[in-house]
């Protein structure tokens, strides 16, 4: 009545996961052949001294080694494409080690642990897993039969839907003057960075 037009720009949009519980299954079995990475006493120190920065109980490394049922678990929201994954092909979430337990996601604890041998060890642990897994898929044909079919139930029940227009483009003009303020610093940090890890270090 206005004559009031607007206009509805789809800027993104994720399905919910569905992971796969074989696949899942698997992850866990071979957690446990690998256990837990060995922490030194410098990295206990390191973690408790993290903590304590936190507020958080001073236990040092020791995470927990479980298997989440995602149907049981209580719901978390976060944003992530892994949701569309699970639609398209069998999934499960392979989470390791990289930083101090008490620590949370994008916090500067975070970021401390990862140029640590706390996070090297947490990667090759969970390298180890993922390997032995794939192994796993190769030679034994039950198990690949298994996550199949359960893939193809999830996929019966919730078939991918897209949910973004063909035309939507992610909006890469957000921040951009931001970025463009603080590019050269963070060229100049990334270049000391890379020189700092090609110097030759006398013996």
């Amino acid at each position: 009545m206005t004559g009031t037009a607007e206009t509805v720009r789809f800027l993104a949009a994720c399905h919910q996961r569905y992971a796969n519980r074989h696949l899942a299954c698997a992850l866990y079995a071979n957690m446990q052949k690998i256990g837990y990475p060995e922490y030194s006493d410098e990295e206990q120190h390191f973690a408790r001294a993290l903590q304590h920065a936190l507020g958080a109980p001073e236990e040092g490394l020791a995470p927990p080694m479980t298997c989440i049922d995602a149907e049981a678990a209580p719901f978390k929201g976060s944003s992530s494409d892994v949701g569309d994954v699970t639609l398209k092909a069998p999934t499960a979430t392979l989470l390791f080690p990289t930083w101090v337990p008490c620590a949370k996601e994008h916090t500067w604890p975070v970021t401390a642990c990862q140029r640590s041998s706390i996070a090297h060890k947490g990667i090759k642990a969970g390298a180890e897993v993922s390997g032995l897994t794939v192994l796993d898929l190769l030679t034994k044909k039950d198990l690949l039969q298994a996550v199949k079919d359960e893939f193809e139930e999830t996929a019966a029940k919730h078939p991918f839907i897209p949910y973004l227009p063909e035309d939507a483009m992610p909006p890469l003009e957000w921040h951009r003057e931001e970025m463009d303020a603080v590019r050269s610093l963070l060229e100049k940090a990334l270049a000391e960075l890379t020189r700092q890890d090609n110097e030759i270090k006398p013996a």
